[in-house]
């Protein structure tokens, strides 16, 4: 049973359906579809499912959504981790939850936020060294 036909199936599923619905998507490059999902919830139900959000945002340029979606999972990852949501943090995070069967795959993942985090946050980290 896919996720597709479980969602038909029960119309009145848990969100969770969704959330790893649009994991599927953002991992078959098509991260508009996760953001479409993602977006109707006024809360996601834990940390990967805003990793997802951000990398999607990341994958279609969308930077302000990114960082907005950053500046959540740096509040998620100091209250669970103690420390901030960077890029090293996210590639730790990554071996650690291994959702990643391809090492390729994995690689491709921490490319995409880390990219995306340059992007957003290379010009604040070199006017913060004075």
């Amino acid at each position: 049973l896919s996720l597709r036909q479980a969602i038909r199936v029960n119309p009145l599923h848990e969100q969770w359906y969704d959330e790893f619905l649009a994991w599927a998507h953002e991992e078959n490059d098509e991260p508009e579809l996760a953001i479409e999902l993602l977006s109707k919830f006024d809360e996601l139900e834990g940390i990967w499912s805003h990793v997802i959000w951000a990398r999607s945002y990341a994958q279609t340029g969308q930077l302000d959504e990114f960082k907005k979606q950053i500046e959540i999972l740096d509040r998620m990852a100091l209250e669970q981790n103690g420390e901030n949501f960077t890029p090293s943090f996210y590639r730790k995070f990554v071996a650690k939850n291994d959702p990643y069967k391809d090492p390729a795959r994995a690689q491709w993942a921490i490319r995409i936020m880390q990219e995306a985090y340059q992007k957003c946050y290379a010009e604040a980290e070199s006017t913060e060294v004075s």
